[in-house]
């Protein structure tokens, strides 16, 4: 995968949490209703995306990349796992029901941190000057 590809399945992976999220905390049994999961998750989105601006300039970029890459992959596994247990053993889960929303949670604030904003910020570096809006606009449609 290139990175552009990688950069479109990433941002395409959040948007599906944000919009799933409901869903999924029916699926796995929490407490908490549908809409007040997707409340938090675009809350710590919010959040998020301003905190990683005052990151970037103090970590930098390649460190906040890993960091935003480790932390997706571990929250996903944590959230793989929790549904492979529920699906297919007989372990009960039914306490364990807030870790989907805690899943997405720090997925989400990994692609903030990191898969979020830095490639679009390293766009506005690499295209040329004179027509970055025309650019973006090619590049974005072109996903």
């Amino acid at each position: 995968m290139t990175s552009p590809d990688v950069h479109f399945t990433v941002t395409l992976l959040t948007d599906l949490i944000s919009i799933e999220s409901p869903l999924c905390s029916q699926t796995a049994g929490s407490t908490l209703d549908g809409n007040t999961s997707t409340i938090i998750i675009g809350v710590v989105n919010f959040g998020s995306t301003f905190l990683a601006t005052i990151l970037i300039d103090r970590f930098g970029r390649k460190v906040l990349l890993y960091v935003s890459s480790v932390a997706m992959i571990l929250s996903l596994m944590v959230l793989g796992t929790f549904f492979y247990l529920k699906e297919h053993t007989d372990t009960d889960v039914v306490p364990f029901g807030w870790i989907p929303l805690a899943s997405f949670v720090v997925y989400v604030i990994g692609f903030s941190f990191g898969f979020g904003p830095i490639p679009w910020l390293m766009m506005g570096e690499i295209l040329p000057g004179k027509s970055p809006s025309t650019l973006y606009s090619i590049r974005h449609a072109s996903f």
